[in-house]
């Protein structure tokens, strides 16, 4: 028992920072993304309808569609760029989780540039600011609360099921599942 619990936090350290890299990259694509709405309303409705679809799916089936998906990419990429996918652990996992990751980001990035008072951007237009100065000093400063508080403290709360999730397709990758599994054996409950 007590060599289970001394691998506990080394799970757990691979569990956060698949976590953390997913809200990452999640972020990293949804705000460009929310950014590109709020200038161009033509990419609204299909970027938030695509993410919205993609947030409906199950976490166990969206990560089952990750091992085709990747073998596939990995059969074509290998001989024409020499990389090589794996199809089953971290990837999968972290793909799931980015996808999981990109529809309240970016739903928030909109409403919450989009919320901005529009006096506050005549503002910056008076003081002579260019359109990218208004973005980066007044409407993303702005929108921040909304994308942080309403998307990215849930979204790293509700990726902890679909990372627990992916220990089916990798075994001893991920904390969660093998707590699941272990949990009525380390508390003695069953032998």
């Amino acid at each position: 028992m007590s060599d289970e619990l001394a691998l506990l936090p080394g799970y757990l350290a691979a569990h956060l920072e698949l976590t953390l890299v997913a809200l990452g990259v999640g972020t990293a694509l949804s705000v460009p993304a929310g950014i590109l709405i709020t200038r161009r309303r033509a990419f609204e409705a299909p970027l938030l309808g695509l993410a919205s679809v993609i947030q409906t799916i199950p976490s166990l089936a969206l990560l089952a569609m990750m091992v085709p998906a990747l073998a596939l990419a990995s059969a074509w990429l290998e001989p024409r760029l020499g990389i090589s996918l794996p199809a089953i652990g971290a990837l999968p996992a972290l793909v799931a989780l980015t996808l999981y990751a990109t529809l309240p980001i970016l739903r928030n990035t909109v409403v919450g540039i989009a919320g901005v008072d529009p006096a506050v951007i005549e503002a910056a237009r008076g003081v002579g600011m260019s359109g990218r100065e208004q973005l980066l000093r007044v409407e993303l400063p702005l929108a921040l609360p909304s994308v942080h508080v309403q998307s990215l403290q849930p979204r790293a709360e509700l990726a902890q099921g679909p990372v627990s999730r992916a220990e089916v397709l990798e075994p001893d990758q991920v904390v969660g599942a093998r707590v699941a599994v272990e949990e009525p054996r380390l508390c003695g409950c069953r032998e």
